[in-house]
């Protein structure tokens, strides 16, 4: 008996709870009183996916029309985004079919994906057809980060007596130079050493060096002579003569390719981080003075270079510092340049 009733119980509340049961909203069903339809009568139109260049203008000439419910606007949404790019007031003549023509300059490269939809009077949206329009806007930026170059070393001898100085190796410090990849290559992005550099030199676009100011300070009182040395560092294009680099690096440019890079003054890095392509890059370069051979850098700062093919470019050093597992100095650099 009391089996049988512990089987009914069960039954109950199977009954009850399944009674219960309700079908929620089903994202795939909610939004079918509207539709989106796109034209494609002229070449820049796009009804679902195109490819483009940068700086080609990309149309979307839309038809929506609403069953149920009136609609008050249009909303231009960039997938990924919660905010629309472009929202529009709908003509009181428009409640239930809306036109619109929207001119798209996409202001990145890659793919970049859309969506348009109505909503109602309080803002409410009311669906998008189940539509994407996607744009895949055709690279055009090198962007290559984390790169070295090394630095080559032109120790000096320095006089106590005088202040003046040498470029001279001590006998203790072993003379590198040569090894160093303190050369590159903007176009592949490599670095090389003046040993492999002149079978290369078709490809490097410039070189760095150090070089040190050195003030020489007398005590009054007791007589101590301080000696400051400051680090100086240097781009240059290696070919170009006269070759700017100290004496003491030993380096002969007569059989390189002279490649005649120009570089700009100091920017601040945020120019650099602003780039999305190289379109952006050559307009931004082509407003600066671009017409340096051989100027100072310094960690934190950018600087616009132009290639003897006309190519515009950005140098942002990242920083210098001290490579000890080979006893080196370096710098490095993130680079954006033309395509």
């Amino acid at each position: 008996m009391k089996k049988n009733i512990s089987l009914i119980i069960i039954i109950g509340f199977a009954i009850v709870f399944g009674s219960c049961k309700k079908e929620g909203p089903n994202i795939f069903n909610m939004f079918t009183d509207v539709k989106v339809e796109f034209s494609n009568a002229d070449p820049r139109n796009i009804v679902d996916y195109k490819q483009v260049k940068v700086g080609d203008e990309v149309w979307i000439d839309y038809t929506i029309t609403s069953d149920k419910d009136d609609m008050y606007g249009v909303y231009l949404l960039e997938v990924g985004n919660s905010t629309p790019v472009l929202k529009t007031v709908l003509d009181p003549t428009m409640r239930r079919v809306a036109t619109g023509h929207i001119v798209l300059n996409p202001a990145r490269t890659g793919l970049i994906s859309y969506r348009i939809y109505p909503v109602d009077k309080i803002g409410v949206y009311m669906g998008d057809g189940y539509k994407k329009l996607t744009i895949e806007v055709i690279n055009d930026l090198s962007f290559v980060t984390e790169r070295y170059a090394e630095i080559p070393n032109p120790y000096i001898k320095i006089d106590s007596l005088t202040g003046n100085y040498n470029y001279v190796y001590p006998i203790s410090i072993p003379n590198y130079a040569a090894t160093a990849q303190s050369f590159f290559s903007l176009t592949d992005a490599q670095a090389y050493s003046y040993t492999d550099g002149a079978a290369n030199s078709a490809k490097i676009d410039l070189g760095i060096y150090y070089k040190p100011t050195v003030t020489r300070t007398v005590n009054a009182t007791t007589g101590v002579v301080t000696i400051t040395n400051v680090a100086h560092y240097y781009f240059y294009s290696p070919g170009v003569s006269p070759s700017p680099v100290p004496p003491t690096l030993g380096f002969n440019f007569s059989g390189w390719t002279a490649k005649g890079t120009t570089f700009s003054a100091a920017q601040a890095n945020t120019v650099f981080t602003g780039f999305k392509t190289g379109q952006q890059v050559a307009a931004a370069g082509a407003k600066v003075a671009v017409n340096l051979t051989n100027p100072e850098f310094v960690a934190g700062s950018a600087y616009y270079f132009k290639t003897t093919d006309g190519k515009y470019g950005i140098i942002w050093v990242h920083d210098n510092g001290f490579d000890r597992t080979r006893d080196r100095p370096y710098a490095n650099f993130w680079i954006k340049m033309q395509m």
